[in-house]
């Protein structure tokens, strides 16, 4: 999953650590 994780990052998509921070990852990614 990591791996997914960090090839999703380097395209460019905005990934979650944990689906419980799933809202604050949006919020964050809403204000910048």
């Amino acid at each position: 999953a990591a791996s997914k994780m960090a090839a999703m990052e380097a395209a460019g998509i905005r990934v979650s650590p944990s689906p419980s921070l799933l809202g604050i990852t949006l919020a964050d990614l809403l204000k910048n």
